[in-house]
């Protein structure tokens, strides 16, 4: 037993031994040919890291020669073509004058460079994902969620080019209609046309109210076929739009009502002179939220209709229009009971005839508005259309009457009379005196 057991002992340890090198052997081999692949896998990095750098430097290079090319090319070709652009018209409606049409060219040639930019970046970007040999399904990531929002956008805008048709007509329609209504006003108010109860000066702000009427329906009209008009946040912000405009607007909706009102009730149009509460002046604008005037000073006052409508109007200008007789001016002076008033009412009648711009025709009148304690205070009363000239008609007035006085030699003043009845001469004229 002891034979056989080292015998057999003997045998194993020879095969260990013989076996031991061939192990060592086919080890070294393995470890040579792992170190081999990293240094591929990293030579490999390298080389496509270089190549991404590579293709960046022409993309750069590429962009710089587009961004060159077409900057000289299109200042080249605005300059030949810019004595040859003349400005679009639409019967006598002028679209497009030749400024704006050189601009749109530049913002054309613009958008054609960044989508041509748009395109190489694109074909870069592809050929740098795509060349990493271990990204295969990175790319094919990367290029379906750059791809589909972009194809996403496009199927949307060929499914809304119906609606867009659509809309497109109901504009085109809702354009023509408010032009035809435009001329019709024009003509209105030029007095082309006549229609019954109907005054030329309503003309113009009846086109606006029914142009604004015109655009409220066509926006309702257009509304369904918006993009994501059906959806619940563009209803919800429909509302609220809603809401802010009719609590901010409350103001500029009376002062619209008022402008109405001041337009058919009439007190007033363009470049009449007029006084609203202490301001005097032409109006030189009238719209819907106000009423500018030009005072005699030079200065541009801005109303709000709401306050017009609740003050008074004085129209100075509605009276001297054709066929009536004119705005009647006065002015007051005393005078003292020693001088007939016959003297005083030719006197102040001959100052206003001598006026520039005082009507003969109706004759100008005195009245004799009170008897005070120390004098007679007269009023003379004339009549004139020069309503632009007010203020010097009223200083020339003055003039003339200080002139027709002296010449007659009558003091205008206002005495005191402290009489003592002991003799003393009475302030009766002589011929009313009894002897």
């Amino acid at each position: 037993m002891d034979a056989q057991s080292t015998t057999a002992t003997h045998i194993v340890a020879q095969t260990v031994t013989q076996t031991t090198p061939q192990t060592t052997a086919t080890a070294h081999p393995q470890a040579f040919t792992l170190d081999s692949g990293l240094v591929e896998t990293v030579m490999t990095f390298v080389r496509e890291f270089g190549f991404i750098v590579y293709v960046l430097l022409v993309l750069v290079v590429t962009v710089l020669v587009i961004n060159w090319l077409f900057k000289q090319t299109v200042e080249r070709v605005l300059k030949r073509i810019a004595p040859h652009i003349k400005p679009i018209h639409i019967g006598k409606l002028p679209v497009l004058n030749k400024r704006l049409e050189m601009s749109l060219i530049s913002t054309g040639a613009r958008l054609l460079r960044l989508a041509m930019i748009g395109v190489v970046a694109y074909f870069v970007l592809i050929a740098s994902v795509a060349w990493f040999s271990w990204s295969p399904e990175f790319t094919r990531k990367f290029l379906d969620y750059l791809l589909k929002p972009v194809q996403s956008v496009l199927d949307g805008i060929l499914a809304y080019i119906p609606n867009l048709f659509t809309i497109v007509v109901i504009l085109f329609l809702t354009r023509y209609v408010l032009r035809f209504l435009r001329l019709f006003a024009q003509e209105l108010e030029r007095g082309v046309l006549k229609l019954p109860n109907f005054y030329p000066d309503w003309a113009m702000p009846t086109y606006r109210v029914v142009r604004f009427v015109v655009w409220i329906f066509t926006f309702a009209a257009v509304f369904p076929y918006l993009p994501g008009s059906n959806t619940p946040v563009f209803q919800g912000l429909s509302v609220v739009l809603g809401v802010l405009i009719s609590f901010g607007s409350s103001s500029a909706i009376t002062n619209i009502i008022a402008g109405l009102l001041t337009t058919y009730a009439r007190p007033f149009k363009r470049g009449d002179r007029i006084k609203v509460g202490d301001v005097t002046g032409d109006v030189i604008e009238k719209t819907l939220l106000v009423t500018r005037l030009l005072t005699i000073k030079n200065e541009e006052i801005t109303i709000p209709n709401a306050t017009i409508i609740s003050s008074n109007i004085v129209n100075y200008s509605a009276l001297a229009c054709e066929g009536k007789d004119g705005l009647i001016i006065h002015a007051t002076i005393t005078i003292g009971y020693n001088v007939l008033w016959q003297d005083v009412h030719g006197q102040l009648i001959a100052a206003a005839l001598r006026t520039r711009d005082i009507l003969p025709t109706p004759q100008p009148f005195v009245l004799q508005t009170s008897l005070n304690d120390w004098h007679v205070s007269y009023q003379i009363n004339a009549y004139t259309k020069a309503i632009q000239r007010l203020p010097d008609i009223q200083s020339e007035l003055l003039q003339h009457i200080q002139n027709t006085f002296n010449e007659a030699g009558i003091e205008i003043m206002s005495p005191q009379n402290l009489t003592v009845r002991d003799g003393n001469q009475s302030t009766i004229p002589a011929q009313y005196r009894v002897h």
